[in-house]
């Protein structure tokens, strides 16, 4: 179950991190492949310790999703004087929809590194390119599969 799991994750994340990139627009059965992928994975890992510790893991990171968002939209709106909806122009729903995911993937910390370091290159590399618009479905996606393959599975 572990290795399906783990397929299921890399097809997935590959597939969020090619379409965000190529045309910030990304399909839904990425997503579908990435939450049977993170489903597979949360059950084997919470089995043996019980489910009793997933569920203020996954409380503690929708807290950490929603203050960020809260900051970001009072940022928005102090910035253009004006109450700014951060949906409509700067944050998409495949960015919620990822950060959705990837809480219920990983421990609060990992997730704060995640949510960090995705925004951190995002804002670099977008230096760079030429769109006004930030991938942040695939830099998440990136920063989650190096997590996941250098930190989460040698302890597996």
């Amino acid at each position: 179950m572990l290795i399906l799991s783990n397929i299921l994750i890399l097809s997935g994340s590959l597939g969020i991190i090619y379409e965000d990139w190529k045309s910030f627009e990304i399909h839904l059965r990425w997503y579908l492949l990435l939450l049977m992928g993170i489903l597979g994975f949360t059950y084997w890992y919470f089995e043996p310790i019980g489910f009793k510790f997933f569920w203020p893991v996954l409380f503690m990171n929708l807290i950490l999703i929603g203050g960020t968002l809260g900051f970001v939209s009072i940022w928005m709106s102090i910035k253009n004087k004006r109450l700014v909806n951060i949906f409509n122009a700067h944050f998409g729903l495949c960015d919620f929809l990822s950060l959705i995911l990837f809480s219920i993937w990983f421990p609060p910390i990992y997730f704060i590194g995640i949510l960090v370091c995705s925004s951190l290159i995002g804002v670099l590399v977008e230096q760079f390119r030429q769109t006004k618009k930030i991938p942040l479905a695939s830099y998440l996606g990136i920063c989650s599969l190096i997590v996941h393959i250098f930190l989460i599975s040698p302890i597996n």
